[in-house]
């Protein structure tokens, strides 16, 4: 099997399915509550993240994409890094 190609078993498997189980009821609802979104896409990121370490393919990228969306990152961090010159 490729490298990035894994079964879908196991707990973190499992924990990202709920979430995005639960995001997909979210947005198909008559109404959204974007604090709940944005909760519930960090959540969907932070398993995904999980997903990668399990398989043991620990991703730069992930982390980065864990870490923005936690909300204990401040905000300056994040203005720090959308604004770094590559």
């Amino acid at each position: 099997m490729p490298r990035f190609i894994v079964r879908p078993e196991g707990d973190a498997w499992r924990a990202l399915a709920q979430e995005l189980e639960r995001m997909t009821a979210m947005v198909c609802a008559p109404e959204v509550n974007l604090n709940d979104l944005g909760r519930s896409l960090a959540g969907v990121v932070r398993h995904a993240r999980g997903v990668f370490v399990a398989a043991g393919l620990p991703s730069v990228r992930m982390d980065a994409a864990a870490k923005a969306l936690d909300l204990t990152t401040g905000k300056s961090a994040l203005e720090a890094f959308t604004r770094a010159e590559r």
